[in-house]
């Protein structure tokens, strides 16, 4: 879950087949990918513009579904994210193209992602990548989906039965997730991939007392080929392995150094904060650093449409 937050897969590469008539919002589009590291407001204007200018259904749809993204990765009107998923979510009703299939798929699991980080609605989010899963399986969908599953499996404020059956879920959607993997024929796989993948079922395995098993896929995940995104998962599984507060500190240190705005600092504190296998670090004076969060530059006023 943690990579899927901070790197937003927008949906540049998927834009849908357009009619003749989808010139302007083509056009539109265009000008915004040229600007879209410059001002958030101007590469919004021009989004919303190529929606409204969009004459086919799936462009528009495809359209929608970037702007929710760009709202929810770079202006951070997550309200307004919402709505635009909502809407991809509304209008592919009873589609059955592919492209289509996916733009949905999409949409709930930024929309899980958003009720999770800014709306720290757990249950919800998990119905709604679980939903995407179903929708268009993916190992990105189902490992995310896991790690969620996983959270909700280490709440001690959960009953004992309850977080078995979690855990369990867990278990079975990171199995998913190497499966998908090995199947997907559409980008070809890597070892970093295939590597934060296995270090999600160790975790899983680990917190079920499955210690063999455990022991044998971690083994056999390449743990130099573990990525920046991996960092948190570390973390974690040193945890789970009786690791002392300065040594599961290390690779938290690390995801924090990596995140390029106090924004998304604070967002991996919120998640250090709230994390059940983190709980008895948080109040160490030595993690005050790691749960404090830092101050965030106030966003602009948006300008008044003329």
């Amino acid at each position: 879950m943690k990579t899927l937050l901070t790197t937003l897969c927008l949906s540049l590469a998927l834009m849908a087949p357009a009619f003749a008539t989808d010139a302007q919002a083509k056009r539109l589009f265009g000008e915004a990918q040229k600007k879209w590291d410059g001002d958030p407001e101007e590469v919004q204007a021009l989004l919303k513009k190529a929606v409204a200018a969009a004459k086919s259904k799936p462009l528009r749809i495809n359209l929608t579904l970037i702007l929710g993204q760009f709202q929810q990765g770079k202006t951070g009107d997550f309200d307004a994210a919402i709505k635009n998923y909502q809407r991809v979510i509304a209008d592919t009703v009873g589609e059955k193209a592919k492209a289509m299939r996916n733009f949905k798929a999409q949409a709930l699991m930024n929309l899980g992602i958003v009720y999770y980080t800014r709306k720290h609605n757990l249950d919800e989010a998990v119905i709604k990548l679980t939903d995407s899963l179903e929708m268009s399986p993916t190992c990105y969908t189902a490992d995310n989906l896991s790690q969620l599953l996983y959270r909700l499996g280490r709440d001690t404020k959960r009953s004992e039965l309850s977080r078995k059956l979690q855990l369990e879920k867990s278990l079975k959607i990171a199995r998913i997730s190497l499966e998908l993997d090995r199947e997907n024929a559409d980008r070809a796989s890597t070892p970093a991939r295939r590597a934060k993948l296995r270090l999600q079922l160790v975790i899983v395995l680990t917190a079920l007392g499955k210690t063999d098993e455990a022991k044998a896929e971690w083994k056999a995940t390449e743990e130099k080929a573990l990525k920046n995104n991996a960092l948190y998962q570390m973390a974690i599984l040193k945890a789970l392995r009786g690791g002392t507060a300065d040594e599961v500190a290390v690779p938290l240190k690390e995801a924090l150094k990596v995140r390029p705005s106090p924004v998304a600092r604070n967002q991996i504190r919120w998640f250090i904060r709230t994390e059940p296998d983190l709980a008895k670090f948080v109040k160490e004076a030595s993690w005050k650093a790691l749960v404090t969060d830092e101050e965030e530059p106030k966003k602009k006023k948006r300008r008044k449409a003329k």
